[in-house]
């Protein structure tokens, strides 16, 4: 399995191949220099990411950066074919907020740099657009845990009921989730709710 910001990064590149004026010129890997490539190109990059655990769970709230870099040659039409592939970008992004649910909460841009990048006679023009997102995790899932201290025993107990509350893109946060299963729906509702009696498994 990848790791999320691998598939976020993906999918990212995946999201904007023929879709720009940079055409299929989308990479993300770190090792081509910005000015090593066909232009005009857009490079994805993973930047940072920090982490808190939400307040009473074992749920990971993850905030991730990454940056889509605008690469065109340092001409007279340098800004203008930059900001209008940076247009073209940015409407993806609104029409794509949560990558078909791999995010908990919408990409947003965070800022913009421009500046210049190239060795000798290739010096290229490069717009850097810099987002950021969210996505949680669970690590403590059952079937992954190796030690017995951490290991949930159900071993007196009588399982009799099972509440479903189904929730679909875009997502309510992990904050909600937990007051869900408070029973509390003051601030969201699950889409869809379910229940089945289990008979003591």
């Amino acid at each position: 399995m990848a790791h999320r910001l691998t598939d976020i990064r993906k999918a990212l590149v995946a999201l904007f191949i023929n879709a720009t004026a940079a055409g299929t010129n989308v990479w993300d890997n770190r090792a081509r220099r910005f000015h090593e490539t066909k232009l005009p190109a857009l490079h994805i990059a993973s930047l940072r990411r920090t982490t808190e655990v939400v307040t009473d769970s074992d749920i990971l709230q993850h905030r991730a950066e990454f940056s889509i870099a605008i690469v065109v040659k340092a001409d007279d039409t340098a800004d203008d074919l930059a900001e209008g592939i940076l247009d073209q970008v940015e409407v993806i992004l609104m029409r794509n907020p949560t990558l078909n649910g791999l995010t908990t909460k919408p990409l947003v841009p965070q800022n913009l740099e421009i500046g210049f990048d190239g060795e000798g006679e290739r010096v290229v023009a490069v717009y850097v657009l810099n987002i950021s997102t969210e996505y949680t995790e669970e690590p403590w899932l059952f079937d992954d845990v190796t030690e017995e201290a951490t290991r949930p025993n159900f071993a007196d107990a009588m399982l009799a009921n099972m509440r479903m509350d189904f929730d679909v893109p875009p997502f309510d946060t992990a904050a909600e989730h937990q007051k869900w299963l408070a029973n509390n729906y003051s601030t969201s509702r699950p889409e869809l709710q379910g229940a089945a009696p289990l008979k003591g498994v």
